[in-house]
Order: C-alpha cells, then structure tokens, then sequence
C-alpha cells in the first residue's frame, strides 16, 4: 500500500482530528521501552530534584564543618602558645632551681657557723636574742622562710 503526499497529509490531519487514534498507532508503531521514556524521565527529574537538595544540604554541613575546624585550629594554635609558653616558664624555672642548687652548698657551710656566732653577738644584748637565732630551737623552719644574713 503506498500513500501519496496528499493522502499522507490527509491522515495526518485525521490523527489531529481524533487523539485517542494517535495514542493508538503510537503503541502499535513504538516499542514498550520507547513509550516508558516520558515515566523514566519523569522519575529521573525528580531523582535529580531529591539529589540537588541533598548536595545544598551536604554543602551547607560541609561549610559548618569547615567553621568548625577554622575554630578547632584556632583553639589548638592557643593551646600550642599556651603549652610553648609553659615550656620557657618551667625551663626558666629548672634554671632557677639549678642555680640556687649551685648556690646552696656555700650558705650550707656559712650557716653552719652562723648560730654560733649568731648567737654571741645576740648574747651581748640579753634578752634580745630572737628566735630564729637559735638553728636548734623549734622555730627552726621560721630560717627557711627569712634566712639572715650570714658573713664569711
């Protein structure tokens, strides 16, 4: 059967003129997979509309992680600053201690001799002999809070 130019145009004017003709011949000429195209990209527009608000929402969590690290490392900067400045402090202090432990053993040795001649020069005034005077006695820590001065 062979159509002319104007018998074609005819029938496609008919196919116009009656809709559920046209539904007809187009699930007798197109195969099924063809016409569950539109239901597929149906569903695929709105898979895609679900994955773009989950980016918008993964992106939003990515920028408070984000701001949430910049504090995090702004905390640990200060908490290194911190931990640098204890280190100088007690490296300062252990210098400190060495000298004194250096020091120590010469005003050891003075104040070995100190009661003894604390305690005559103290003597000649009577009555006036403080108590941290006398090493022996019991205010004897009271010369470790304010030593005197010794003389070589």
């Amino acid at each position: 059967m062979t159509f002319t130019v104007e018998e074609f145009r005819d029938w496609i004017n008919i196919l116009y003129d009656h809709p559920e003709w046209r539904e007809e011949l187009r699930r007798l000429t197109l195969t099924d997979d063809i016409l569950e195209l539109p239901g597929i990209v149906r569903e695929l527009a709105e898979s895609q509309r679900e994955l773009a608000e989950s980016v918008r929402e993964l992106t939003e969590s990515q920028r408070e992680l984000a701001e949430a690290q910049r504090g995090s490392e702004q905390r640990l900067t200060s908490l290194e600053k911190s931990v640098q400045a204890l280190a100088e402090s007690q490296r300062e202090l252990a210098e400190a201690q060495r000298g004194s432990e250096q020091r120590l053993p010469p005003l050891k040795s003075r104040c070995k001799r100190w009661p003894s001649l604390s305690a005559s020069w103290w003597h000649r005034r009577p009555g006036s002999v403080p108590r941290w005077a006398n090493c022996n006695a019991p205010s004897a820590p009271l010369l470790k809070r304010k030593p005197p001065a010794c003389s070589k």
